[in-house]
């Protein structure tokens, strides 16, 4: 599962505090993610998804970012995907109360797959094969 939050400027207000709930969200402008808006969000946010001052969509975090370093907004995204470490500029807070999304690895029934990433895929399915079958990351559609 991967945990949501809010990526700001290390200089924003609402870096000070230790979480970020619906309300604090609600006059400061959003960078969301596409799938998020339509997904995850409406059921964190309710009835307050109306009221966000949405300025850009996203397919990838990492464009968003270069949006939040320059000044133009905070972008609601997955933790631990963007670089926030001291040197960074940038800081993380996760949502209160906490939004978590399944992450899954897909591939074609009869997929063909080159030898590494075969190799990538035994890897993966080695590390997560003890996951009990409700949080299996793996189905084979």
């Amino acid at each position: 599962m991967d945990s949501w939050g809010l990526l700001m400027r290390r200089d924003d207000p609402l870096s000070q505090q230790a979480s970020i709930r619906a309300d604090d969200l609600l006059n400061i402008p959003i960078i969301i993610s596409r799938q998020g808006m339509t997904e995850d969000f409406p059921k964190w946010l309710g009835e307050k998804q109306d009221e966000l001052n949405i300025v850009a969509t996203y397919d990838l975090i990492f464009n968003a970012s270069v949006m939040v370093r320059k000044g133009l907004g905070c972008a609601l995204g997955f933790d631990k995907l963007i670089h926030t470490g001291a040197d960074s500029g940038l800081c993380f807070r996760p949502l209160e109360p906490g939004l978590v999304t399944p992450m899954y690895v897909i591939w074609k029934k009869y997929q063909v797959f080159t030898p590494i990433a075969e190799k990538l895929l035994d890897e993966l399915m080695g590390r997560f094969s003890d996951a009990p079958i409700s949080e299996r990351l793996f189905p084979s559609i």
